[in-house]
């Protein structure tokens, strides 16, 4: 269970100045930040963005606290791609099994991404896509405890089949260049499982363990779903989907895990409402099923 407040102020001066302040509460993860967005040279598709914010995460493979405050320069490209460089600085304490550390880390990067249809009004798409592109990394040379280089690719296709019915593939990948993994944050690792993720499983319960069974993350990841949603009344749909992937080091060391299930959906006027049962097909998985329920736009 999550509850999410906000405030958000989009006149706040004759400049065309924004103002957004968010927080969220749960048992596993915690948010509040502010954000400060100006106008640039065309303030309908460029803007310049300062936030700062504090985030607690506790997981069953992680206890994690971060601060952190950036800036964030977005340009809309040709074809309507969106174009975001951005500079984080934060200070991370976290808890991974037996490793605890205080890492500062400046992280500059740059990200890609296309939305279709951008609309967040049309709450049921019967086709469409999104798919994001992102580097980022640091260096010890500019202040940083630890030096990586990460790619995160996603991406999601919606396509009609028969009357009221459609298809949603969803694919994720991640890759990490390190120098040590042992000194890299919590928030730079991959874990996976949940409800976004592969569902069956807790909220970052996958990934490499240590010698003692501890789930510490891993340097890349592969995750991937296949999902059938079928209208069966007004905004009323079932959907029967499966959800495989896995974190991991080396290709040699992934050993992929997978869930199956079925769900009820109900797009309101405010959105989606999902409601899934998801089933592991692993004999080791620690639950032999999991609720997921999410809310928010398909795409």
């Amino acid at each position: 269970m999550k509850v999410r407040g906000g405030y958000t102020n989009r006149r706040l001066n004759d400049k065309g100045h924004q103002f957004d302040a968010s927080a969220s509460v749960s048992t596993v993860l915690s948010e509040a930040g502010v954000s400060y967005r100006l106008p640039r040279r065309d303030p309908r598709v460029e803007w310049l963005s300062i936030d700062t914010g504090f985030q607690y995460e506790d997981t069953t493979t992680s206890n994690t606290q971060i601060y952190k405050v950036g800036l964030k320069e977005f340009h809309r490209r040709p074809w309507n791609w969106v174009e975001t460089w951005f500079l984080d600085a934060s200070v991370e304490r976290f808890e991974v099994a037996d490793d605890r550390q205080r890492e500062f880390l400046l992280i500059p990067g740059i990200s890609w991404s296309h939305t279709f249809p951008n609309n967040s009004r049309i709450t049921r798409p019967d086709r469409g896509h999104r798919v994001a592109v992102k580097l980022s990394g640091t260096t010890e040379y500019i202040g940083s405890d630890s030096e990586f280089l990460q790619l995160d690719l996603y991406g999601k296709l919606i396509r009609p089949l028969w009357r009221d019915a459609r298809v949603l593939v969803r694919a994720e990948a991640g890759a990490t260049v390190k120098d040590q993994f042992r000194t890299l944050p919590a928030s730079v690792r991959y874990f996976v499982g949940g409800d976004y993720s592969v569902r069956g499983y807790d909220y970052e319960a996958l990934g490499p363990t240590d010698e003692e069974g501890d789930v510490v993350g891993g340097s890349h990841k592969l995750v991937a779903s296949l999902e059938f949603d079928q209208r069966v009344w007004r905004n009323w749909s079932v959907a029967a989907f499966v959800d495989t992937g896995n974190a991991f080091d080396t290709f040699s060391s992934l050993a992929t895990r997978t869930g199956v299930g079925a769900g009820l959906r109900w797009y309101s006027p405010l959105g989606p409402v999902r409601l899934d049962v998801a089933f592991p097909l692993d004999e080791d998985a620690p639950d032999d099923w999991r609720l997921h329920v999410t809310l928010g736009p398909d795409l």
